[in-house]
This record gives structure tokens, C-alpha cells and sequence, in this order.
């Protein structure tokens, strides 16, 4: 259905525009990529218990970027899409918290790349998607060890005793591989 805008979303579209009009010289530049080397990539993040009633902020930002930035060298970088919202469900952990913003990215990322291959490709098939998804997501970035080192295996999953984090995880990494993220 249509969106019903509420007062809280004209108070920050003011806030865009009123930072827009403070910082004139500044803006957004997308970058053009060859289709060749076009890649999705994500970044996600949480803020455990960051507000003061205690609930925990999650996001992500989505970009096209060029197939090398896995690599260690420089890509250009273009946002595609963000969001920050809060998590849907409480938090015991920061780990519980970074693996439900990643989850909410690497969902996007997938979303983002279907659409892309289907865009790009003629001979693109969703149901049989995950042959086109190694060659259009680039990378997942997070910035959280614990989950780093629960879905690079370097830790298992079933170690943690919060198991709704630690089911997360599992899935986390299910789709990771899926997509072929490092």
C-alpha cells in the first residue's frame, strides 16, 4: 500500500534539507562501473542498548562497487540503499544485535542482487539465482569479532549461550556461502 508519512518523517525530511542547506559544497557522486565489473557489497552495524530505553539501533548501507574491492585495492563506491532501525528483537549480546543487522544487510544484499541480475542478465532464472550471485555480490562488511570469528568458523556457532544469537549466526553464515561471501 501507500506509505502514511507521519510527523516524526517531515521533521527529518526538514533535517535533511536544513543540513543539505549548511554544507552547500558537499554531495553525493555516483561513480560509473562497467556492468563487467559491477558488485553489490553491504556494510552493517548495532548499537547494543543504545538508547535510554535500553533498546538496541541496527543498520545497514548497501552500495554498487567494483568486483576488486575484496581484494585490498581501491573500488569506487556508490550507496545504493540504507536503513537504521531498531531491532525487532531484544538483545542479550552485542553479538545477538550485529547478527541481526547483518542478517537484515545480507537479505538486502541478496534482494539488491537479484534484481541486478535480472536487470543485467537475460538469461537470469530466480530460481536459480545462486549461480548469478557469486559474480554480483561483492562482500558483507562488519565490524564485530565475535561475529567475525562465529561465521569465518573460527569459533562455533553453538559455543555461545545465547542460542537465539547463536541460531542467527547459523543462518548468517547459510546465506553467506550461498551468496559466496567471504
Amino acid at each position: 500500500g501507500m506509505p502514511k508519512p507521519l510527523g516524526r518523517h517531515a521533521r527529518l525530511a526538514a533535517q535533511v534539507v536544513r543540513r543539505a542547506k549548511r554544507f552547500p559544497d558537499l554531495g553525493l557522486i555516483f561513480r560509473p562501473i562497467p556492468p563487467s565489473k559491477l558488485r553489490v557489497c553491504g556494510h552493517s552495524d548495532a548499537a547494543f542498548e543504545r538508547d535510554t530505553s535500553g533498546r538496541t539501533q541496527s543498520g545497514f548501507v548497501l552500495a554498487f562497487c567494483e568486483d576488486h574491492l575484496t581484494e585490498g585495492q581501491e573500488s569506487w563506491w556508490s550507496p545504493a540503499m540504507w536503513r537504521s532501525t531498531r531491532v525487532k528483537r531484544a538483545c542479550s549480546s552485542t553479538l545477538a544485535a550485529e547478527s541481526q543487522a547483518a542478517l537484515d544487510a545480507i537479505r538486502h544484499l541478496e534482494w539488491v542482487a537479484t534484481l541486478l541480475g535480472e536487470a543485467m542478465n537475460e538469461d537470469f532464472d530466480i530460481e536459480n539465482r545462486e549461480k548469478w550471485m557469486k559474480s554480483l555480490v561483492s562482500c558483507l562488511m562488519i565490524d564485530c569479532k565475535s561475529l567475525w570469528d562465529t561465521t569465518s568458523g573460527a569459533i562455533g556457532a553453538t559455543s555461545h549461550s545465547d542460542k537465539v544469537a547463536a541460531l542467527d549466526v547459523v543462518i548468517l553464515r547459510e546465506h553467506m556461502r550461498r551468496l559466496g561471501v567471504p
